[in-house]
């Protein structure tokens, strides 16, 4: 695969984002150490929690997972063929490989997409820019709301319909004018970008549920919202510690207790590696076997350019006319 050259200074970055994301977590597990008798009661109430719930705190990460990968899929498109099921893998294996430093998924993944889908690096990288601005403004827009209805409490049915509005009316501009339309692609980008801010609220929800500590729908909102824009700031990778922290002092902002809120991050936090491995490694494999196949095919094919390519996927299937 073709190499992403990494200059010193990132390299320099990332070691520090690393170094920082370490003593952060380092910090959060302090914090939560130091109130065990509190933290010890809460978790004791997780463990009889009911099995609908635990299958909550492992489904949600994965409904992320697939939410990004669509995002970013709606993206790209417009720059090379990129099958869905492919992106699917690619931003699993990424999600894996971005705890590390210098975010080697990512690299990877524009290695990939200009060896394989003939997509150019910076094509690659203004998608990045696209895909975090529209998580800023999904953010940005969930943030709202919940400053909204805490200032002006309503019936939790009044802002479960404000919350998810967004999402409709998103979806309904998708069947308007669908992705091959103008705009189509960005629209339905967005709309995968603001179903993963709700998966994000669920997830905050489920897991002060489980701690026995459960808050309101306007705090959940904030709390998720402080969460994805404080991932978007470029320090570590996957938001590691900067979120526990982002977390924790939202929830006390907001009233609640600082070290319940940053133990239930961390919670969060290994249900989400729990689910990351296994996905990240089937995905890995997924990848490279297709990439092995393309690269089988290139070589195969390059003494006669009109030969048909058995094994490729039917969207690569077409040789070029004689």
């Amino acid at each position: 695969m073709d190499r992403v050259r990494t200059p010193r200074a990132a390299r320099v970055r990332a070691g520090i984002g690393f170094a920082l994301a370490l003593v952060l977590i380092g910090a959060a597990v302090y914090a939560v150490v130091s109130s065990r008798a509190q933290i010890v009661e809460a978790f004791d109430r997780i463990w009889p929690a009911p099995a609908w719930l635990v299958v909550t705190l492992l489904v949600v990460p994965a409904m992320s997972w697939l939410a990004s990968a669509g995002a970013l899929w709606s993206l790209t498109r417009r720059f090379g063929r990129v099958a869905p099921g492919e992106m699917t893998a690619l931003v699993g294996s990424s999600w894996l490989l971005n705890y590390l430093p210098l975010k080697p998924g990512l690299v990877g993944r524009l290695a990939y997409h200009k060896r394989v889908n003939g997509i150019p690096i910076r094509k690659s990288a203004r998608v990045l820019v696209e895909s975090v601005g529209l998580t800023a403004i999904a953010g940005a827009l969930v943030l709202a709301i919940g400053l909204a209805t805490r200032a002006w409490p309503v019936h939790v049915g009044i802002e479960i319909a404000l919350v998810t509005a967004p999402a409709v009316l998103l979806g309904a501009a998708c069947l308007i004018r669908p992705p091959g339309a103008s705009g189509g692609w960005l629209l339905l980008a967005m709309l995968f970008r603001y179903l993963d801010m709700l998966v994000w609220i669920a997830r905050y929800w489920a897991i002060f549920y489980a701690l026995d500590r459960p808050i309101g729908l306007d705090e959940c909102v904030l709390i998720a919202s402080a969460s994805q824009l404080s991932v978007i700031v470029p320090i570590t990778g996957n938001g590691l510690g900067v979120r526990e922290w982002a977390v924790g002092l939202t929830a006390a902002a907001v009233g609640g207790d600082l070290q319940i809120a940053l133990a239930a991050d961390l919670v969060n936090r290994v249900a989400e590696i729990l689910v990351a491995v296994p996905i990240g490694l089937l995905s890995a494999r997924l990848v490279a076997r297709r990439y092995a196949r393309r690269e089988h095919a290139r070589s195969g094919a390059e003494p006669n350019t009109c030969a048909p390519i058995a094994d490729m996927p039917e969207e690569d299937s077409n040789p070029p006319p004689c």
